[in-house]
This record gives structure tokens, C-alpha cells and sequence, in this order.
């Protein structure tokens, strides 16, 4: 049990007596002195006044005749007050002085008036006082009575008083020691006094604490006795009514303690057999949910499997016959298929992803990356579907929000795209606009917002506190009308929360939403350092064809047909297999840079494919040929099972050109050094053109390495793509000149600056590089003139790339 600590109650209430008992005495004690010191002082001038006077009268005659033995009897001290006494002529010098004490020097004599006022018909009485600090001193004039009752006859025969005669002074002086004497035997007298009554309050007021705190202390005993279970002890206490009563009510309260605690082990006898009964059942119950939990997961990754594989063989097929020379008919056919193979898909990671947060089984990446990059990605991703709806969709990145941060690109691109996607969904027109905001900036970090604001159907107050709930849309009309699984947003609250943010929508309907969240990203020290690094990365894994020896371990023939296609667009030689026995016989009759491993197949999977070709490495001393799990399982624990098992990497199905690519690139730096494979720079992308080169026709070129036999036409595919996109671009640029619209200037400066790079048309890439600056910094200083000889260049790029569709590459004269 703990204790506080602090003084006790007694203590208190005597501390608190004793004061109040000291500084009454003290406040007594000085009012008692100070009206002593009036009264003293008051007493010694009424003294020293009347006796002035006194030895005034007396000593008339003495000083009128000058007697000097009427002096001797005049001057008479009989007190111990007087300290000097003289007797002085009219002129103010001495007739005689005597001295009570010893030594003592009377200070020089001050000014006072020498002769009766007009005024003043009772001069003898008044008596001059000068205090000083150890001393009073008294002046008392000396008055021939005699010369007041002779008159004088006036010319006119009337008669005039005779005014009274000083003939003399009275000086007198007395001390103040025994006044002082007296005072200070007061105040022995009221001090003694003051501790007798002080002492009698302090011995009362222990004498009732006692008698106030015994009983306290007895009830305090008592409850710490209960704090510890025994319910056994009673009190008696004496020593007043409410006393009394407190004891009386505390035994009854204990009373019923016992009664309860006798009803509360019945009841607990009882419980505990309930709870072993119910820990029983509940046993089993999570054994039974675990085993569910386990066939939900194993359902889930079979379910992921069985679904994502042939999605695989559709999209692969699809995008492989969209690069085929097909008519336009199946072409549209085929983008059909396309476009609707990667809805589904898209549902399908949708609940994946869904799941795996809801196990707990998610994780976030950290990388470096681009978030201009990453939006501007985003902005392309959904711009034909805006401008299908006549939307304006644009994208905004406040100055001071850095360009190089740490997180999650994907994650942070999956929120992204849910959020817009929404918003395009539900906005029939007007707009929608992304905002990345700067919040704060912190040690190492920065707190971003990022906004999207549409201004479509709105949702109602009362459904907001919903929206991001699992499976629910604001209205279940808009299920039907718009469509949608229900679980983007709910997906997109989870992530924000897992990058430990915050997320909201601020809406009003038939006036649009705006659907914010804020996250803090990581930053580098040095961003130019981090730019440049990040971009001569990107440079090198574009420039970047790799002539590696790899095996395909892969049962499913629709799959084989696409990952093969894709390693041989980037440059492999591919050897085939169908199971994990020929895989592991193909690895003791060839090294490989690479091996491409189906985790699901016949005879022999591909974990133990694994396990025995690691064994096989081993016992032969040769060296460690890379992995790369292929699975179409999506959830987290699988990457941790393929690398446990000895795999090296990672790849989902279905397969898409750039994870492979960025598998191959991250494991290119190993085979440089220690294994046979070579890697080949792309040397016609190193050297950047000069400001002066209008177009640059190498960059067709460049596209000749990644044409494969029998396929479309990739150079074609691209001038059409130019041809029919850039007039649109460019009456966009010139509306929004007209308009004065920086933000419209921006993005279709930017799209258009992406257009002419891939075309080689490097004047007019650096135009639109110009206005893109000029659209994101709000100045359209000199955009007209900029836009005349962006048309001009335009006009000699169109017939430079009609050339090359006629003549073929060597038909340009640039």
C-alpha cells in the first residue's frame, strides 16, 4: 500500500492554532508599544510644559533682581527627568545653570521669538518645544506681572493697558531615557504575558487534537485493516455526537462488507467453473477460426492464383497482339479485350489488396523517387479519360515542396489513382484538380497534403462518416450507375494510415468533394545530389539491353508465351522448361545468369526446384545463379516463403514489362562483375543534342533495337501517334494563351515536351520545356512569341516525320 507524503492533520491544525495564536500576541504586543510611546511622550511634554511654566512664575523675582540666592532656590532638580535647567536674562544670556547629569552639554540655544505677540494676551503661558532625538527642550518666557496693571495716559485723555514685560526665560530640558526605562518594562511585561497565554493556547490546542485526531487515527487503523481483507475489526469511539456516529455507520459498512464478500466467493466458485466451461469452448472455437483463418488464406493465394494466371495469358496475349500488324477492326477488338482484362484485374488486386491488409500481411516499400514524376505519371494515366468527358483535369505541386522524397511511390500512386478515379467517375463536368501542398518541414521531412477537388454530384452530410468504410459507396444507387467494388477508398484510408496519416473528404452535393490526406515523407539532405543520382539512374535502366542466358521454369503455356516475349524484347536468350525436375536438370548441364522460377508446377515445384539446385551449387563449388520467383500469389508472406527457400527475387503474375525490367536492371550490376552475362549501353541515347539540332533522328533509331521480327511497326506506330495527337496539343497550348490560363498551359505544355522527345524533335521539346516553366510559374511574359515559333517547328518536324513514313529513315534532312 502507498502512502503520500505530507504532514498529518494534527500537525496542520497545530501549526495553524499556533500562528494564529503568535501573531495575535505580536499584533497586541506592538499596538501595546507604540500606544505606550504616544502615551510616554505625551506625558513628558505635559510635564516639561506645566514645570517651565511653574519655574517661570517662581523665579520672577530672582531674575528681576538678579538674587543670587533666590536663583540657587529657583533652579531647585528634584526628578531624575530633568537633565538641565537655566535661567536666562531677557537678552537671552545665562543668570545660572545647573546640570542633573554629569557631562552633559546642552546643544547651542535655538531661535525663538524674544518678545510677546500683538495678539497674544497670555505671553507667560506660552512655552517654545524643540524635540530632539534624546532630548525635549522647553522655553518658557519670564513675565513681570507687576508692569500689566499700570496704564498709560494717552494726548487724547484716554487710558491704554500696559503690555506685559519679558524680563527672563526658562530653558529646561528633559531626557527621555526614563520614559524609554518605562516602555521597555512594558514590554517585558506584555512579552511575559503574551508567551504565558501562548504556552496555555499551544498546550490546549494539543490537548483537543488529541482528542479530534485519536479518534482519526483509530478509523484510518480500521480501513487499512479492510484495505487487507480482514473484514473482522469494530471500532468504538468517544468524544462527541459525530464521532459517534461516523463509528456507528463505519461497522455498519463493514457488516455489510462480510456479507458481500461471503456472496462474492459463492459467486466467484461459481464464475470459475463457467469460465473453465466457456475456456473450453473458446479453445476450440480458435482452433476452429484459425483453421478457418488458414483455408481463408490458402483459399485466397490458390483463388489468386488460379485467377491471375490466365489474366497473365490474356493480357500478355492482348498486349502482344496490340504491337502485331492487325486491321483496325480486331484492333479494336483486341483493345477491348485489353482494357477489360485489366478492369478485372485491377478489381481482383483490389480484394488482394484488401485481404492482405486485413491480415496484417501488407508492407510498405522505402525508395527514392521523383513526386513531380509520380503525379505527372498519374495526370497521364487519367488524361484521355478526362478529356473523353470533356473534363479539365489538371495537376498543381506547391514551390517549396521537395522533388526528391522516401516513401512509397506505389502506394502512394495507388492513392493517388483511386482518389482521381473517383473523382472522374462522379464529376460530369467542370473539373478536377490534384494539389500537392507543403504542410511543414521538419528534421529529415517533410508533412505533405495532397488535395483532389472535383466539383461532381457531391455527397450528403449524413453519408460522409461512411464513405471510407469497407464496401459502401455514399448512395447504393451510385453502385449502379457508376459501378465500383466499394473498396478503393477503404483501401486508400488503410494505406494512409499504415504511412501514418490522415485522411478526409469535405463535400456539399450537386457542388463536388474534395477528398484530402497528409503523409510525412522522408527527404534527402542534398536534393540536387539525390536529383541527379535519381535521374542518371533512370537514364541508364532506359539506355540498358541485356544479353543474359536465362532459364524459363514455367508449366502454363499461355504464360511461357508472354514471359518469353518479354525477356526476348529485352535482349535474352531463353531457354524453355515445363517443370522443376528440368529446371534442375537444365541447371547441371548449363550455367545461367538468370533463372525464372513458376512456384506451382508438376513433379517437382518450384521451392524444391530451389532447394535442390542450391544443394547442386554447393556440392560442385560453383557459383550462385539468381532466382526470380514467378507467382500469381499476392499476399505478403509469400515473398518471405520464395526467399526462405533460397529464391533471390520476386516477381507477381500477371507479368508487365516494367517489374520485369526492373528486375533484370537490379540484378545487372551482380552480373557485371561475377557473372558471364554482359550488359550493353545503348550508346545512341549517352550523347544529348545540341541546343542548335532542330530534330534528331537518332532517336527513331534508337527504337530499331526493340523491333521485333514480324512485328508492327514501331517507328510508324509512333509518327501516327505524333501526327494525331499534336494538333490537338497545340490548339490546346494556343487556347490556353488566349485564355490566359497558366495551369491549361502547363500540363499541355508538358504532355506535348514528352511527345516531341519521343520523336526526336529537340527545338520544339525545349519550347515546350520554356512554356511548361512559364505555365507552372504563373508568367506568360513572351508565351505568344514562344508559341509562333513552336508552330513554325512544328511545320518542319511534321514534314521531316512525313518523309520518314515515305522514304524510310534516310529520307530526313536533319
Amino acid at each position: 500500500m502507498s502512502h503520500r507524503k505530507g504532514s498529518s492533520l494534527a500537525g496542520k491544525f497545530n501549526l495553524l492554532s499556533i500562528f494564529l495564536v503568535l501573531t495575535t500576541g505580536l499584533c497586541i504586543t506592538a499596538v501595546e508599544v507604540y500606544q505606550k510611546h504616544l502615551d510616554g511622550l505625551e506625558a513628558l511634554l505635559t510635564q516639561g510644559t506645566e514645570k517651565s511654566k511653574l519655574i517661570a512664575r517662581f523665579s520672577e523675582y530672582a531674575v528681576f533682581a538678579e538674587d543670587r540666592e533666590s536663583l540657587q532656590h529657583a533652579t531647585v532638580i528634584t526628578d531624575e527627568e530633568t537633565v538641565y535647567l537655566s535661567l536666562l536674562r531677557a537678552d537671552k544670556t545665562v543668570l545660572i545653570e545647573k546640570y542633573h547629569v554629569t557631562g552633559f552639554k546642552p546643544a547651542p540655544l535655538p531661535d525663538f521669538p524674544a518678545g510677546p505677540k500683538e495678539d497674544n494676551s497670555s505671553f507667560e503661558d506660552v512655552v517654545t518645544v524643540f524635540e530632539q532625538e534624546e532630548d525635549i527642550q522647553f522655553i518658557c518666557p519670564i513675565v513681570n506681572q507687576g508692569s500689566t496693571s499700570d496704564s498709560l495716559e494717552l494726548d487724547d485723555g484716554t487710558l491704554e493697558s500696559g503690555l506685559p514685560e519679558v524680563i527672563g526665560y526658562v530653558r529646561l530640558i528633559l531626557s527621555k531615557q526614563p520614559m524609554r526605562q518605562q516602555i521597555n518594562d512594558a514590554i517585558r511585561a506584555i512579552f511575559t504575558l503574551t508567551f504565558s497565554i501562548l504556552t496555555l493556547a499551544i498546550l490546549a490546542t494539543l490537548f483537543l487534537t488529541r482528542k479530534i485526531t485519536n479518534p482519526i487515527k483509530t478509523l484510518t487503523k480500521a480501513t487499512q485493516k479492510i484495505a487487507t481483507g480482514d473484514l473482522t475489526g469494530r471500532i468504538e469511539i468517544e468524544g462527541g455526537l459525530e464521532l459517534s456516529v461516523l463509528a456507528e455507520n463505519f461497522n455498519m459498512m463493514t457488516d455489510r462488507l462480510r456479507t458481500s464478500q461471503k456472496e462474492v466467493k459463492q459467486y466467484q466458485q461459481t464464475l470459475e467453473q463457467k469460465v473453465a466451461d466457456r475456456t473450453v469452448q473458446l479453445l476450440a472455437a480458435k482452433d476452429a477460426a484459425e483453421a478457418a483463418n488458414r483455408a481463408k488464406s490458402e483459399f485466397l493465394a490458390n483463388m489468386s492464383h488460379e485467377i491471375r494466371t490466365p489474366m497473365n495469358g490474356v493480357l500478355g496475349v492482348a498486349d502482344l497482339l496490340l504491337h502485331a500488324d492487325l486491321p483496325e477492326k480486331h484492333r479494336q477488338l483486341v483493345q477491348t479485350i485489353h482494357a477489360s482484362g485489366k478492369d478485372l484485374l485491377y478489381v481482383i488486386n483490389e480484394l488482394l489488396d484488401f485481404s492482405k491488409i486485413e491480415a496484417g500481411r501488407f508492407e510498405l516499400d522505402r525508395i527514392n523517387f521523383d513526386l513531380r514524376e509520380m503525379i505527372e505519371s498519374v495526370y497521364d494515366l487519367f488524361s484521355q479519360a478526362a478529356n473523353e468527358k470533356k473534363l479539365s483535369l489538371t495537376t498543381s505541386v506547391e514551390e517549396g515542396v521537395p522533388r526528391i522524397v522516401y516513401g512509397d511511390p506505389a502506394r502512394l500512386r495507388q492513392i493517388l489513382i483511386n482518389l482521381i478515379g473517383n473523382a472522374i467517375k462522379f464529376t460530369n463536368h467542370g473539373s478536377v484538380n490534384v494539389n500537392a501542398l507543403l504542410v511543414e518541414l521538419r528534421d529529415g521531412a517533410c508533412l505533405l497534403r495532397f488535395e483532389v477537388r472535383d466539383t461532381g454530384i457531391g455527397i450528403a452530410r449524413e453519408q460522409i462518416k461512411t464513405v471510407f468504410d469497407t464496401f459502401s459507396q455514399a448512395d447504393s444507387s451510385t453502385t449502379r450507375k457508376y459501378g465500383g467494388t466499394g473498396l478503393g477508398l477503404t483501401i486508400s484510408r488503410q494505406l494512409v494510415e499504415m504511412m501514418e496519416g490522415t485522411i478526409d473528404v469535405e463535400s456539399e452535393p450537386g457542388k463536388g468533394s474534395v477528398f484530402w490526406f497528409s503523409i510525412l515523407l522522408q527527404i534527402p539532405q542534398d536534393q540536387d545530389t539525390a536529383l541527379s543520382e535519381y535521374q542518371e539512374e533512370e537514364q541508364v535502366l532506359e539506355n540498358r539491353i541485356y544479353d543474359y542466358q536465362v532459364l524459363l521454369a514455367e508449366d502454363n503455356r499461355t504464360n511461357q508465351i508472354v514471359a518469353e516475349a518479354m525477356l526476348k524484347f529485352f535482349g535474352c536468350r531463353v531457354d524453355l522448361v515445363v517443370n522443376g525436375r528440368e529446371a534442375v536438370e537444365a541447371v547441371k548441364r548449363k550455367k545461367y545468369d538468370l533463372i525464372f522460377m513458376d512456384c506451382q508446377m508438376p513433379e517437382l515445384d518450384g521451392y524444391m526446384a530451389t532447394d535442390e539446385i542450391r544443394r547442386f551449387e554447393k556440392q560442385n563449388g560453383s557459383s550462385r545463379t539468381p532466382i526470380i520467383a514467378l507467382t500469381a500469389h499476392a499476399l505478403s508472406g509469400d515473398r518471405e516463403r520464395c526467399l526462405a527457400a533460397g529464391m533471390d527475387d520476386y516477381l507477381s503474375k500477371p507479368l508487365c514489362q516494367k517489374d520485369l525490367h526492373s528486375v533484370l536492371s537490379r540484378w545487372a550490376s551482380g552480373w557485371e562483375q561475377e557473372t558471364s552475362g554482359t550488359v550493353r549501353e545503348n550508346d545512341e541515347g549517352d550523347d544529348l543534342p545540341s541546343e542548335k539540332m532542330r530534330f534528331d533522328v537518332q532517336m527513331l533509331q534508337s527504337y530499331l533495337q526493340i523491333q521485333q521480327q514480324g512485328g508492327p511497326d514501331i517507328i510508324r506506330g509512333i509518327i501516327e501517334s505524333y501526327f494525331e495527337r499534336a494538333p490537338i496539343l497545340m490548339q490546346s497550348l494556343a487556347d490556353a494563351i488566349s485564355n490566359q490560363d497558366v495551369e491549361a498551359l502547363h500540363q499541355a505544355a508538358h504532355t506535348m515536351k514528352s511527345m516531341n522527345g519521343a520523336v526526336g524533335a529537340v527545338m520544339m521539346s525545349e519550347i515546350c520545356n520554356t512554356l511548361e516553366t512559364q505555365g507552372r510559374e504563373g508568367n506568360l511574359g513572351g508565351c505568344e512569341q514562344l508559341f509562333k515559333n513552336l508552330k513554325k517547328e512544328a511545320s518542319y518536324i511534321m514534314d521531316q516525320l512525313q518523309n520518314i513514313l515515305k522514304k524510310g529513315l534516310n529520307g530526313t534532312s536533319g
